[in-house]
């Protein structure tokens, strides 16, 4: 989710550098909010929580985690009038595509992240990560990981307080993020779906 953050405060800081508004922002017509926070509540529990993700694994854990994807891009489509959000839905496809190829959750690499914890110098990660007591992902990448281009294979440097390794549609996802704000700050103009390609 911080990662998501880094996108929605970049585009506030861009936004305000060329003259955008956040009242602008904050009459955004937003449709259907209850779907978004249904899927942020469906979802990031097990990204959040050790505890929670241990115990949700098997159809559980998947049932949320394809569940919240599903709802987030719902609430994506019901508002593509928004400009940039076209890319956050192709993020949520790309990411439900690569969770339901791979029985529910989202593969990662777990050599990536140790790698980049290390390069960091998070000595206390490091070692809680190699004694097991932190769960970057619950399913782990494979040489039998299914699309494994659209799982969790980008490393992304420490940004916030920890690094991440990412896949490509949590790219395109912040990427969306950052352009809804920052066109969102500035006067609204009706769109089509040909002006959101």
């Amino acid at each position: 989710m911080s990662f998501y953050l880094v996108f929605i405060v970049a585009g506030v800081i861009v936004g305000l550098l060329t003259r955008g508004s956040l009242r602008r922002l904050a009459d955004l017509p937003l449709r259907h909010l209850w779907l978004l926070a249904l899927g942020i509540l469906m979802r990031f529990p097990m990204m959040f929580s050790e505890s929670f993700s241990r115990a949700t694994t098997g159809w559980v854990g998947a049932s949320l985690q394809i569940g919240g994807l599903l709802a987030i891009l719902t609430f994506t489509l019901l508002n593509r009038h928004l400009r940039g959000i076209f890319l956050v839905s192709l993020g949520n496809l790309l990411t439900l595509i690569a969770v339901v190829a791979n029985g529910g959750y989202m593969p990662g690499s777990a050599e990536m992240y140790l790698a980049l914890l290390k390069v960091h110098g998070m000595t206390a990660q490091v070692e809680a990560f190699e004694a097991g007591l932190m769960n970057y992902h619950t399913t782990a990448l494979t040489s039998e990981t299914r699309l494994w281009f659209l799982t969790d294979i980008i490393p992304i440097p420490r940004i916030t307080f920890t690094p991440f390794v990412v896949g490509i549609g949590d790219v395109l996802i912040g990427s969306g993020m950052f352009f809804v704000v920052l066109w969102g700050m500035h006067p609204h103009e009706a769109s089509t779906d040909s002006t959101q390609h």
